[in-house]
Parts: structure tokens; C-alpha cells; sequence
């Protein structure tokens, strides 16, 4: 898929980007043009930030503006926006307050795929260090920073609950060091053989009965 930018400039700024998105080291966005030095991520620079998602806009990073993103192609229409919420705290260790941001890109489809994403502040620039994916339409209600720890509060697809209806509420955790977003508390499993129906002539454990052995 290809979509033409409107100047040299645009594209030099992407190939900047795609130098940081998934990339914490400290030269990481620092010759982007313009930067403004020591000023925190406020929404507006978050919001036309330059970003990449896990999931679409498979030519790479892409410039948000006012927080979104969109282009038509023969696979149809590709969309990257900037969700809420979002948490604020120096996650490097370099002084400067960073920001825990969420993408939801789609491809087109029904689907609407939720990433965490980590943006540092390099001078301030925003710059996407890294990314991690939550899920297919899953709701996120809070983001906390808490050192260079994450902690995300989302609804998601339990155990038989379809892709549109996620009901399971739990706390993703997430750990950022060395340019990687590390999934430290992954979401919970359905036992093995979970709603699969007795063997014949065996009983159904009774809930909360110990398993036998």
C-alpha cells in the first residue's frame, strides 16, 4: 500500500519516526525540526504525533492529525486515531514526563485493534519508542504509570464472550525498558478443555470442588 505525502519534508519527518517507533535510545527523534526544548507532551503534540501501529497501516509510521489518521486503498479504509485515555510520567528515567498513549487501527474491517504505546519526550518531540497490543475492540477505562510500569484497567473478551462483547474486567501490566513494552501480567486463560462437555460416564466436578488425581 502506498500513499503519496505532501512534501520532502513529510517524508524525511516519517523516516525520522520510523527511527524511534520502537526505539528508546536517546538520539531517538532528536533532529526533527522545530523541537521545543523541556516542554512536556500536551495533547496537541501527542495528537499530531507521528506513530506506527501493530496491527494496519502496513507502509509504517503515519503523522496523526488532531489525533487521527485515515487513507483509502483497494484493501479499503485504513484508520490510526489517538484514543483516550492516556497517563503522563518519565518512564526512561531521563527526567522529562513521557506519556502512555492508546492507538485503535483498523484495516477496514469490523475489527478495531487496541495497541499501548509509549511516547517519549525527546526535547519535545513526541517520539513512539514502542508499542504493545491489547486486543480486538477492547474497551480501556484507565492508564496509570507507576515508575517505568504501566498498568492498563480494560474490559476484555472472556471465555466464550464473541469479539464485539467483551464483559471480563481485569489489569494488564506492563514493563518499558530498553526500547520494549514487556507484557508482565498477560491476560487471564480458560483452563485447557474449558467448555469442552464430560467424557461419558464421568461426573462434572462440582464448582470450587478440588480436582482429582
Amino acid at each position: 500500500m502506498k500513499h503519496a505525502f505532501p512534501s520532502v519534508v513529510s517524508a524525511i519527518l516519517l523516516i525520522v519516526a520510523f527511527a524511534g517507533c520502537g526505539k528508546s535510545d536517546q538520539s531517538a527523534g532528536t533532529t526533527v525540526p522545530h523541537p521545543r526544548p523541556g516542554s512536556s507532551l500536551d495533547d496537541a503534540a501527542l495528537g499530531n504525533g507521528i506513530y506506527c501501529s501493530t496491527d494496519v497501516v502496513a507502509e509504517g509510521p503515519v503523522r496523526l492529525a488532531g489525533g487521527s489518521w485515515s487513507a483509502e486503498d483497494a484493501e479499503g479504509k485504513q484508520t490510526l486515531e489517538l484514543g483516550p485515555p492516556r497517563a503522563r510520567g518519565d518512564l526512561d528515567g531521563d527526567g522529562r514526563e513521557d506519556a502512555a498513549v492508546i492507538l485503535l487501527g483498523s484495516g477496514g474491517g469490523s475489527g478495531v485493534f487496541v495497541d499501548l504505546a509509549v511516547v517519549l519526550d525527546r526535547n519535545g518531540v513526541p517520539v513512539h519508542a514502542a508499542s504493545a497490543p491489547l486486543g480486538d475492540r477492547v474497551q480501556v477505562h484507565e492508564i496509570r504509570i507507576e515508575g517505568s510500569d504501566i498498568l492498563v484497567d480494560v474490559t476484555q473478551q472472556g471465555p466464550g464472550d464473541p469479539a464485539c462483547c467483551p464483559t471480563q474486567n481485569t489489569t494488564r501490566k506492563f514493563h518499558f525498558a530498553d526500547g520494549k513494552l514487556v507484557d508482565t501480567a498477560p491476560p487471564p486463560q480458560a483452563a485447557p478443555g474449558a467448555g469442552e462437555a464430560p467424557a461419558p460416564g464421568t461426573a462434572a466436578p462440582a464448582p470450587g470442588a478440588a480436582p482429582s488425581h
